[in-house]
């Protein structure tokens, strides 16, 4: 009996590690952590994107699973200062994904620009689209104006870093 409950607390232990391995994604009642930037990513495509590793010098990489999305905006908490921040890989839904020994499938990378981020606000970083793994750097107003309406609890008060804020003229 005491294996089989220490079995069960071993295993309960490793689902909770599991679950943490992936930091959550930002929603609009989110408290952004302290020294943290708000990253919006613009996603174009019908393939619905379900996770995102982003890498840079400064951190390892980050890894983010949530509910899939396509034709929508979202928005990830980065600490700050991060240095050459790019993707390094997604994945969309309906399409296997995993590891047999060391070789991975499954997995899109992405031509995209490193970029640095020294201060707190809101970083728009840019479009992916998920059917051809494009990546688009240019500000996309009509991405941001959708996270300002999908987000406007999370995003009010503070500062964009590289755009304009819908309706700051």
């Amino acid at each position: 009996m005491r294996n089989k409950f220490l079995a069960i607390l071993l295993f309960s232990a490793f689902l909770s590690a599991c679950a943490s391995m992936y930091p959550p994604v930002l929603s609009d009642a989110s408290i952004l952590p302290e020294k943290n930037t708000i990253v919006i990513l613009g996603v174009e495509g019908q393939a619905p994107l379900k996770y995102l590793q982003f890498c840079s010098d400064s951190l390892t990489c980050s890894n983010f699973r949530f509910e899939a999305i396509s034709n929508d905006v979202i928005a990830l908490a980065v600490k700050v200062p991060v240095k050459n921040m790019n993707i390094n890989s997604y994945t969309v839904s309906k399409k296997a994904t995993g590891y047999i020994g060391s070789a991975a499938f499954g997995f899109r990378s992405v031509d995209d620009d490193e970029v640095s981020i020294n201060k707190v606000g809101v970083f728009y970083y840019g479009t992916l689209n998920t059917d051809t793994s494009a990546f688009d750097p240019t500000i996309d107003y009509q991405k941001v104006s959708l996270a300002y309406e999908k987000y406007p609890n999370l995003l009010t008060g503070k500062s964009p870093i590289n755009f304009n804020a819908p309706n700051s003229e």
